[in-house]
């Protein structure tokens, strides 16, 4: 077995202001596959956010830091890039140096507090808002790498759980994500009138 086989060809680090550009990209395009699996519901060519908001959120993010323990605040925004020292033959070519600096997935989320009542117990859970892999990319490890850095990041926050919510029509996703270890924990039905 190939010494580097268990590296990963990618790198994850906190979003910085500079990252929206390519954020704002993905989420267009996340935007235009729902769009289209589902335009009952999306709007044609909906975003989300634009490029100043995703800037604001990652600004806010570092804002929320904790000084005292200096660990991330309730918002934690992740970008992932092509690692080019872990590609063979990864050379000093200028395609090589353009793609380490893209960002090529993405992961927004926040921590989410539930106070104990009657129903629940207290929780502590990491909830997925957003999460994208550059469509050119899937299937190759960028998906995988983000969800352990999720998994790294929740563990760190004292979280219980991770939640997300994901469209049933978009199975590509429901499939990663089961492969993943996510399982279903309610679900939202409807019937079409």
């Amino acid at each position: 077995m190939d010494e580097k086989s268990n590296v990963s060809p990618y790198k994850i680090r906190d979003a910085r202001p500079d990252d929206a550009a390519d954020i704002t990209r993905l989420l267009q395009y996340i935007g235009k596959y729902h769009s289209d699996m589902r335009p009952d519901i999306f709007i044609e060519n909906p975003q989300k956010y634009n490029e100043a908001i995703v800037r604001d959120m990652i600004e806010n993010s570092y804002k929320c830091s904790d000084e005292r323990s200096n660990k991330r605040g309730e918002n934690i925004i992740l970008c992932a890039f092509r690692d080019t020292s872990t590609l063979p033959d990864a050379g000093a070519s200028s395609d090589a140096e353009i793609d380490n600096k893209k960002v090529v997935g993405y992961a927004i989320c926040k921590i989410r507090h539930t106070q104990k009542d009657a129903l629940f117990r207290e929780r502590r859970t990491l909830f997925v808002e957003d999460f994208c892999v550059d469509p050119s990319l899937q299937r190759s490890g960028v998906g995988r790498a983000l969800i352990e850095e999720v998994k790294h990041r929740a563990i760190s926050a004292g979280c219980n759980n991770i939640e997300l919510n994901v469209w049933e029509c978009n199975r590509g996703a429901v499939l990663f994500y089961e492969a993943c270890g996510f399982t279903t924990q309610r679900r939202i039905m409807e019937l079409l009138l």
